[in-house]
């Protein structure tokens, strides 16, 4: 038998051949270990982010979309409007801090339901104001003059306040300019109101009324503040919100550096599961989630990246995402961006249309209220993109 020799350069062809595939054979397994520990980084980074603005805000938000136009008077320190003479007389001496504008929006209050407490709950309601002054906290010329809010439970059978807080803890964003009058700012005012009883909050026979008073860093105002009518015609029925599609669930926002340096992202409303969620509330089936990079000019989508399991669902890589779901923004230029996120409730009709992408014949969606508009939006203006 021929025996066939190789030669010494050949055998070390063979060997680098050899050691190349064996290198590159770890090299895969370590890269697909690689990506599965980055996954599971970012969903525990996710997770810790949540859990701080849970502990923050004291449990799990629920939004009422109310988008109510109220009339708007100017009122003394002790609430009392002022009369059209009155103020006739003053815009004679400022023409700025007379300009009282005719109307202010409720756009919505929220109901947070405490995870430490099953009796205590907290509501937080906003307000937009166009006004050519500035809102402020506290009248710069006036230390007594602060902008508040106020929140009265009525139990409607007797016609009794069984509640009634006023609160002076408020937060204000000026929006720019206002589009409809170019002489004004937008204003968006929140209230925060806690230690509200949890049952009057998801019983028909409780009425919320929401009232506040909008103070400027007008000199010539030092004594008087802005105010929505008698908020008596307002009346927020609290039951009318445990059905998803009276109300939006929040999601909650992941700034850059959470899921990557250059992408910002969204997380469903239930993530923990039901262990902090009011037994109350329906929860939805989704939700629609969009961002703008431009003040809300113009949207776009995030997307769904977590829910392959089962594969070909029809909502993986949309802008809908179940309530543990994860969506996250396209890479993002570095820069500084007027952000702003909104979102909206879906609920299925019946459970054949599962993680379907939903439409108007098989869910329903948050309600479109009187000011047209179904969404919550949420600003974080000087978002920085390193």
């Amino acid at each position: 038998m021929k025996t066939i020799k190789f030669k010494p350069a050949f055998i070390s062809i063979i060997a680098v051949i050899l050691l190349v595939s064996l290198i590159n054979g770890c090299k895969k397994i370590d890269k697909l270990k690689t990506n599965e520990v980055l996954n599971n980084n970012i969903e525990e980074a996710v997770r810790n982010s949540v859990k701080k603005q849970m502990e923050l805000q004291g449990g799990i938000p629920q939004v009422t979309l109310i988008n109510q136009r109220i009339p708007a008077v100017l009122v003394d320190m002790q609430g009392n409007a002022i009369s059209k003479e009155k103020l006739a007389s003053m815009r004679l001496s400022s023409t700025c801090a007379g300009d009282v504008p005719d109307f202010v929006d409720l756009k919505q209050y929220i109901r947070i339901y405490n995870c430490s407490s099953t009796t205590s709950s907290t509501i937080q309601f906003e307000y937009q104001v166009s006004w050519n002054n500035t809102v402020v906290k506290v009248s710069p010329y006036n230390a007594n003059n602060k902008t508040r809010g106020r929140v009265r439970i009525i139990y409607q059978p007797l016609n009794q306040t069984w509640q009634d807080k006023t609160t002076f803890d408020v937060s204000i964003k000026d929006l720019g300019v206002d589009p409809g009058n170019p002489d004004n700012n937008i204003y968006a005012v929140k209230f925060t109101c806690p230690d509200l009883i949890t049952d009057y909050l998801a019983n028909d026979n409780f009425i919320i009324r929401l009232g506040a008073t909008f103070v400027s860093d007008s000199s010539t105002l030092d004594q008087h503040a802005l105010a929505p009518a008698d908020p008596a015609g307002y009346g927020i029925s609290p039951g009318d919100a445990t059905q998803p599609c009276n109300r939006v669930d929040k999601v909650y926002f992941q700034p850059p550096g959470i899921i990557a340096s250059n992408v910002i992202g969204v997380v469903g409303c239930n993530i923990f599961g039901n262990s902090c969620y009011s037994s109350f509330f329906v929860v939805p089936s989704l939700s629609e989630t969009q961002y703008s990079l431009d003040g809300g000019a113009t949207f776009q989508s995030f997307i769904n990246y977590t829910a392959t399991s089962p594969s070909g669902m029809p909502i993986n890589n949309s802008r809908f995402i179940r309530e543990f779901d994860i969506a996250k923004s396209s890479p993002i230029s570095s820069g500084t961006y007027n952000l702003v996120i909104r979102y909206k409730n879906w609920r299925y009709n019946n459970s054949s249309y599962q993680w379907q992408i939903p439409t108007s014949t098989n869910a329903c969606q948050t309600y479109s209220n009187t000011l047209g508009n179904s969404y919550v939006y949420e600003y974080y203006f000087g978002t920085v993109i390193p």
